[in-house]
């Protein structure tokens, strides 16, 4: 998003606006929600705008002036609707402009960076890339990753997967008689064939190329804790691999 605009009186960091010297942080957040930008002992808040294009989501402007820049201790940036929050961290070190979204929803993997915990069944290996999440299996195996905790899905309506596009494949899982799966169910899964799901989207009904990029499961009449589970299959002949760029509860 690029934005040109004229603030007078309402910076947060430049007095009577921004300057040329300044950094501008544009939150893009759902309409209604207060904001707010701390770092060390400094708070600060935004002037809000409202988004034109989607009536749903609002703009908070924050200026940063240059004796705030920092390439060490980002800034937390936390927004509230009165009922539910949410928050996320950015590093604000020269006079540009920095651009962030954020929502109510529960997110595992976010725009790549992992951020829930999971564990890993035995032939199972979940590593951090640049740009996305990579859970793979290497060799004739099957295996999952399941949310160490459960997560609380009353408030959400669905489960969603996406996967990044790398090297001209969303992902690789030769399913071997167990069937790549996205799903969520009360109890800690007893097998790594068998996540113990409640409801479960099946992502692809023979070997090969997970065919899309975009894969969800109704959450919307569940509630309570659920553990959340993403089942691959490597083969004899390579890796099965599934590239993560967000996995998420989406309210």
């Amino acid at each position: 998003m690029s934005l040109v605009f004229n603030m007078v009186g309402g910076g947060s960091g430049g007095g009577s606006g921004p300057s040329a010297s300044d950094a501008i942080l544009t939150v893009t957040v759902p309409t209604g929600s207060t904001a707010t930008a701390t770092k060390g002992g400094v708070t600060l808040t935004p002037t809000m705008w409202t988004a034109a294009a989607d009536a749903t989501l609002e703009c908070a402007l924050f200026v940063i002036a240059p004796a705030q820049f920092d390439s060490v201790n980002p800034w937390t940036v936390t927004i509230s609707d009165g009922t539910n929050t949410a928050s996320d961290t950015i590093l604000i070190d020269s006079n540009k402009q920095y651009d962030l979204t954020l929502d109510y929803n529960y997110w595992l993997v976010r725009h790549g960076k992992l951020i829930e915990t999971f564990t890993a069944s035995t032939y199972a290996v979940l590593t951090q890339d640049e740009l996305y999440t990579l859970f793979k299996i290497t060799g004739n195996n099957y295996g999952r990753i399941t949310t160490q905790s459960p997560v609380d899905i009353t408030d959400y309506s669905t489960l969603r997967i996406k996967f990044c596009y790398v090297e001209g494949k969303y992902g690789q899982s030769y399913y071997g008689g167990y069937y790549p799966s996205i799903g969520y169910g009360t109890n800690v899964p007893s097998s790594d064939t068998t996540p113990n799901y409640d409801k479960y989207t099946q992502m692809n009904s023979a070997s090969g190329q997970i065919s899309a990029s975009t894969f969800t499961v109704d959450a919307s009449t569940e509630t309570g804790p659920k553990y959340v589970s993403l089942l691959i299959s490597g083969w004899s002949g390579g890796t099965g691999y599934a590239n993560i760029y967000d996995f998420y509860l989406e309210r």
